[in-house]
């Protein structure tokens, strides 16, 4: 297994915590520091989500906040929080609502968790998610299951302050569609956790499955307790938002009409900005010259994990409505050999329009910082309709129902 430094962060601190003692095994050292968490009741901590596609330069970044409020009465075991971007709320878990704050449009958008699990409502926004997806918001049972450690590695960093734990999953290289794609490919997970604070310093995963690894890290700082009379309520200040001018409306995902807000990218243009980018024989297509039907735009690049998960789908939407008005079109701003990339894409049998985007342009106007982002678009007016970040299997059934939905009005 290959060796991979990553570097020191900020300690969480526990008071009274029991101590972690060199020499024990993963799943002791996990036992401990899941009793060390269970103990904080309320505080709020930084967070680094890092993305890594390929080269450093396609890394997407975020910094952001959480704040929580452990309440035991909640029927889902997950703490109030409330999720801070560029030092301002814009997610928010109390009182059986999960509430959306864009500060753009001064919109205040709430969803009853009556029905739906908090987690299920952050699906969409990755930053959100494997934000949330944390052991401090857990109220209830062990922060992590010591089981899953027994077979872990165990490797004392050379400064002998922290541990690294470390695991090896091999599997079906499910992408494979030529020879020289890898048959299997190898996912390693990895924890940092502090030997003299007993806290976790970062948790990173890695996937090798094409020419380059892909990777997720996230890095936690240093709980600071809040205040005994701290309530979610005072930091958040809904009551001071609407004072401002912010309305409140309320959204059901699973309504006829909805359209997943919550999947919404960071500071996107409401307008498709005007374009001319080659294609793969060198031919300039103009956004001007798109004016009919519906678009989706897939932006991507060939060591993009879940863009490969995407292109299958992508062509068979393509096939499916490409004669009721949906035009594909793949945006590709990394991958500069127009040969290469006509090679992989016959071999994947991907037939849609693909341009390139070498300069960056329309990437960095639509503030496009994950891959894949899926755009839909009216092609006349050039309005965005939807924005999508990530993709998974899950998301195939919702996209199908989106389009149609559009194309039959």
């Amino acid at each position: 297994m290959p060796t991979i430094q990553l570097p020191l962060i900020l300690f969480l601190v526990f008071n009274s915590s029991i101590a972690l003692l060199p020499g024990q095994t993963a799943s002791q050292i996990i036992e401990t520091l899941s009793s060390n968490i269970q103990t904080i009741e309320r505080g709020v901590f930084d967070l680094n989500i890092q993305f890594k596609s390929a080269p450093l330069e396609d890394t997407a970044s975020f910094f952001g906040k959480v704040y929580f409020f452990k309440n035991y009465d909640d029927p889902y075991g997950v703490a109030h929080f409330i999720f801070w971007y560029e030092n301002e709320p814009i997610c928010i878990y109390d009182d059986g609502f999960l509430f959306w704050i864009d500060h753009k449009k001064k919109t205040i958008t709430l969803t009853s968790t009556e029905i739906y699990h908090p987690y299920e409502l952050v699906q969409g926004n990755l930053f959100v998610s494997i934000g949330l997806y944390r052991p401090y918001l857990k109220i209830q049972g062990p922060a992590f299951d010591p089981v899953k450690f027994a077979s872990w590695q165990v490797d004392t960093l050379p400064d002998r302050s922290a541990v690294r734990l470390s695991n090896l999953e091999t599997y079906v290289n499910d992408l494979k569609t030529n020879p020289s794609d890898p048959d299997t490919g190898r996912h390693i997970t990895q924890y940092e956790i502090s030997l003299q604070e007993n806290g976790l310093h970062n948790i990173t995963e890695w996937d090798y499955f094409m020419q380059t690894p892909q990777y997720y890290r996230i890095e936690f700082s240093t709980i600071r307790p809040l205040p005994g009379d701290s309530t979610l309520k005072k930091i958040v200040g809904l009551a001071s938002l609407l004072k401002s001018g912010y309305s409140m409306n309320y959204y059901d995902p699973n309504s006829e009409d909805a359209v997943p807000e919550e999947q919404s990218a960071v500071n996107s243009s409401t307008n498709l900005p005007a374009f001319a980018l080659p294609n793969l024989d060198s031919s300039i297509i103009q956004s001007a010259d798109l004016g009919k039907g519906l678009l989706l735009l897939d932006f991507w690049y060939r060591a993009c994990f879940p863009c490969l998960k995407a292109m299958p789908v992508l062509e068979k939407l393509h096939q499916k409505y490409a004669k009721g008005g949906l035009t594909i079109i793949g945006i590709n701003p990394y991958d500069k050999n127009m040969e290469a990339l006509k090679k992989f894409l016959n071999e994947r049998h991907i037939s849609y329009l693909v341009l390139l985007d070498n300069e960056h342009q329309l990437a960095e106007q639509l503030n496009i910082n994950i891959y894949p982002t899926l755009l839909l678009v009216d092609a006349a007016s050039k309005n965005i309709l939807h924005i999508q970040t990530g993709f998974s299997e899950d998301d195939e059934a919702a996209l199908d129902k989106l389009i149609r939905s559009y194309l039959e009005k």
